[in-house]
């Protein structure tokens, strides 16, 4: 499961997934997530933050997307 500063995430979506581009998928980008514990959307600068801290998880769930 992902996480940000040790609090779960949750709700996370995924938009510009190319499946031409694989295994890349460099246009793809989380566009939505949200604090399991508060109900909070995470900050465009967060959603970069989960990406870079949890990439193998944003890459399971794009390959998951299909």
């Amino acid at each position: 499961m992902a996480t940000l500063n040790n609090r779960k995430v949750i709700e996370i979506e995924i938009d510009g997934i190319d499946f031409n581009d694989a295994p890349d998928f460099c246009d793809a980008y989380v566009y939505h997530a949200v604090f399991e514990d508060t109900g909070e959307n995470l900050t465009e600068e967060q959603m970069d933050q989960l990406v870079t801290e949890n990439y193998d998880e944003i890459y399971e769930l794009i390959w998951e997307s299909r």
